[in-house]
C-alpha cells in the first residue's frame, strides 16, 4: 500500500552500513508517528545530513510487512527557519 505523509523526523540510526546502508528515522506527522527506513544512496545521504528534529519533511513510499514506511522519495525544507540558514551561510 503507497502512502505519503509530512511531519518531524527524529531518532536517526543506521542499521547497516554494507553491503547496503541501511537507516531507520521516526517521523511524527500530525496524528501518527512512522517507522521509516531507507535504503536508497541518495536518499540515505540526505536523511544522514538532517539534524535530529528536522521539520517540514515529507516522504512518499510503501509499508512492509513489518509495518514499515518504506521511503521512496524525500522532499521539504528541512532549512525552514531563518536563522538556521544563517548558520549554514556563515559556515560555508
Amino acid at each position: 500500500m503507497k502512502a505519503s505523509a509530512k511531519g518531524t523526523i527524529s531518532k536517526i540510526r543506521v542499521l547497516k552500513l554494507a553491503p547496503q546502508t541501511l537507516v531507520r528515522f521516526t517521523l511524527k506527522a500530525e496524528h501518527q508517528t512512522y517507522n521509516c527506513i531507507v535504503s536508497r544512496k541518495n536518499i540515505v545521504d540526505q536523511v544522514l545530513m538532517l539534524p535530529e528534529e528536522t521539520k517540514n519533511i515529507s516522504v512518499y513510499g510503501h509499508f512492509n510487512k513489518r509495518n514499515q514506511l518504506v521511503i521512496e522519495k524525500l522532499a521539504g525544507n528541512p532549512f525552514a527557519n531563518s536563522h538556521e540558514i544563517e548558520y549554514f551561510r556563515k559556515r560555508a
